[in-house]
């Protein structure tokens, strides 16, 4: 069975995020499982089942929801700048200013860091939100 129909079972709406990454949108089928603890269990005992290993997290977007499983955070502060898959040179340029948790990065203001580093980590920022 192909993971992502296995996947089905939580969502009607599953899609690969990336290589590594399925999202499942469980907006209408979360009351199923009584709460999202029990969800995120089920579905972790499925994929081992299946032979696979996985992270899980369920967030208002899909980009959050895959910074919170990868960082293994609940909060989505404490998680690391490099969980939000930017590339190299703006990773760089944040870790040398001192920016290597979200939460310091929400803190600036997104004009400045839109004339600083460009498009991609406000579009990262905006999928966050």
């Amino acid at each position: 069975m192909a993971i992502g129909s296995w996947a089905r079972c939580f969502g009607p709406s599953v899609y690969h995020y990336d290589s590594q990454s399925l999202v499942i949108d469980v907006s209408g089928s979360l009351h199923l499982f009584g709460n999202e603890s029990r969800l995120i269990r089920k579905a972790l005992k499925g994929l081992s089942k299946l032979s696979y290993v996985g992270q899980a997290s369920i967030a208002e977007s899909a980009r959050k929801a895959h910074v919170l499983a990868w960082s293994r955070q609940s909060d989505l502060a404490k998680a690391k700048v490099h969980h939000l898959s930017l590339s190299e040179h703006i990773l760089e340029s944040l870790h040398s200013l001192g920016i290597t948790h979200i939460d310091h990065l929400l803190k600036l203001p997104r004009r400045e860091l839109t004339s600083r580093f460009d498009r991609e980590l406000s579009h990262r920022i905006a999928e966050l939100l």
